[in-house]
């Protein structure tokens, strides 16, 4: 499939299989992509026949960037989605941050998840991260980011595990591992330990979680006001 809409949207030549069935007790798909457009596809979406909670999501999230090989499953009962699956390559990605969903701009990596859980890998250059989370601030820049992280989803409520993750940009370059807990209450338990090689000594407030309060990180800001840091390890 090609198109060119007379507003000026363009989908370039796409192969793609996508299947539709309707049960008894639900509906169940599986889809097939080459490769796909996210911003394209969410402008076409205002000429789709989409319910408003789908509506709602793209204006919410705005996701954007380049997806390949997509491969996607899912199975619904009434209103409920009870089984999906999801495996895709991605670049130039990018989602805005909403409540305690992080966003993201120029990711590159590969995804594989399901209903239970999920993998995620990022081999990425210019980029950023918000973690409204964790930090305040809301844009953590790189020049270049790497990580893998896993995640499972259970009844008692979310759990993820950053396996590796190292990074390098104009604030600080060093890694990371550890893990969050979210149970659906407050903002959740982090557990992180981390190695800076080398830091800016005025960006450090930039990098204070919400469990340091706003008089301290604004102490922070004022009160560094030049300096570099090295072999750092944080907790």
């Amino acid at each position: 499939l090609a198109l060119t809409t007379k507003d000026g949207i363009a989908l370039v030549p796409t192969d793609f299989h996508v299947d539709w069935r309707r049960r008894d007790d639900g509906v169940a798909g599986n889809m097939r992509a080459n490769q796909l457009d996210l911003d394209v596809l969410a402008h076409l979406a205002e000429h789709l026949p989409l319910d408003a909670g789908t509506r709602k999501l793209l204006q919410d999230f705005a996701p954007r960037g380049q997806i390949t090989e997509l491969r996607a499953s899912w199975g619904q009962q009434g209103e409920k989605l009870n089984r999906y699956a999801l495996v895709a390559g991605f670049s130039g990605l990018g989602v805005l941050a909403r409540d305690y969903f992080p966003g993201a701009t120029g990711l590159a990596g590969s995804i594989d998840l399901n209903e239970q859980g999920g993998n995620l890998k990022i081999d990425a250059a210019k980029s950023s991260l918000s973690l409204p989370a964790v930090f305040p601030e809301p844009d953590i820049a790189f020049d270049t980011l790497k990580a893998q992280v896993g995640w499972k989803n259970a009844a008692s409520g979310l759990s993820v595990n950053i396996e590796r993750l190292s990074f390098a940009g104009p604030d600080a370059s060093g890694k990371a591992h550890g893990s969050y807990l979210y149970d659906g209450e407050g903002p959740g338990e982090i557990d992180l330990e981390a190695s800076i090689d080398q830091a800016d000594g005025t960006a450090v407030w930039r990098y204070m979680p919400h469990a340091v309060n706003a008089d301290a990180r604004a102490w922070l800001r004022r009160g560094i006001t030049g300096g570099t840091a090295h072999d750092a390890r944080l907790v």
